[in-house]
């Protein structure tokens, strides 16, 4: 995210971002080269999209809602495991000519030396290690065919 005199933030994992003690009339713009897809167009909108005009009085919110991604994603398959505090859900996506996995992990509590291992359809494995696991977690990477495995997990507690 962009001002016009040049100041810069990063956006977290879900697109919001900050700048601090402003006030005034400011124009934001998303960085065209860092958005995944173009903007809708609003009214409100500068230009192609990318600007937007803000007074800013104290918490002031600008929203670039994105187009969302043209294609058909088909689930060709899926699975749940549950144990313990973790659920952790599984599908085979089909996008176009592509095949790809979608782990969606959750857990009511905090995980130790969370290791998830997944077998891939071509032989060999792909792993994700995290030092504690906890809330929320949406993994997705490419296979070359559906062929539907499950998973393993383990963690460790003190």
């Amino acid at each position: 995210m962009l001002l016009a005199n040049g100041l810069q933030a990063l956006t977290d994992q879900e697109g919001r971002y900050a700048f601090r003690d402003l006030l005034g009339l400011h124009q934001v713009m998303l960085d065209p080269a860092s958005a995944p897809f173009p903007p809708k167009a609003l009214p409100e909108n500068l230009g192609e999209g990318y600007r937007k005009r803000a007074l800013v009085q104290g918490a002031t919110v600008v929203d670039f809602p994105l187009v969302p991604p043209k294609g058909w994603v088909r689930v060709e398959r899926s699975t749940v495991l549950r144990m313990g505090p973790l659920m952790v859900e599984k599908k085979l996506l089909s996008v176009g000519e592509k095949v790809y996995v979608e782990l969606r992990l959750r857990s009511g509590e905090t995980l130790p030396d969370f290791t998830l291992t997944d077998l891939l359809p071509a032989g060999g494995e792909k792993t994700f290690h995290f030092p504690e696991f906890s809330g929320e977690e949406t993994l997705v990477y490419e296979v070359g065919e559906a062929r539907l495995t499950d998973p393993e997990v383990r963690w460790r507690y003190p």
